[in-house]
């Protein structure tokens, strides 16, 4: 039988949003053991090793639609991503839906469990701190509505799509 944990206990279990530095080897072992223990737990690594783009956060809401799994097994596995100090879950609040903030590319860290990676890609901080920005800046649907620059569009499809903004290229034709 499978066992479940609780948001409280799981927070008690990750010690909050601090990153901790582990040895890969240690945390490659973990990973791969959670992956062969649990069909759901191999289901959502898989989800986030195929992914076409890494994000910085994911909403439960998200790997719940894409993998027609329950709450209470999207739990267990932030559980387990938390476990492994790999992410850590931000509860939802005025508004905002609950997530996972992870703390290495979440793709690498789907890779590592399936045992196709040894190590773990970091999460451009600079990258993450601009996803914040933009959540608590303008909520307007269109670029064209709310003015943006070229710089800063190009700023924000690299974001959205996980590649470098140098590597973005716009082309307007008129």
């Amino acid at each position: 039988m499978k066992q479940y944990v609780t948001r409280r206990q799981r927070s008690a279990i990750s010690g909050g949003p601090e990153r901790v530095n582990e040895d890969m080897n240690v945390l490659k072992n973990r990973l791969r053991e959670s992956y062969k223990s649990h069909e759901i737990l191999a289901r959502c690594y898989d989800w986030t090793a195929d992914q076409d783009h890494d994000d910085v956060e994911t909403t439960g809401e998200t790997i719940i639609k894409d993998l027609s799994i329950t709450k209470e097994e999207l739990d267990f596995f932030f559980t387990e991503v938390e476990r492994n100090h790999c992410g850590f879950l931000v509860l939802g609040r005025k508004g905002h839906k609950t997530r996972m903030r992870w703390s290495y590319s979440f793709r690498s860290i789907g890779q590592m469990a399936q045992g196709h990676a040894d190590t773990l890609a970091q999460v451009d901080l600079e990258v993450v701190a601009d996803a914040l920005k933009l959540q608590k800046s303008t909520k307007m649907n269109t670029l064209a509505e709310s003015g943006i620059t070229i710089p800063e569009a190009k700023r924000r499809l690299a974001l959205t799509f996980g590649v470098p903004a140098d590597t973005v290229e716009i082309i307007i034709r008129g």
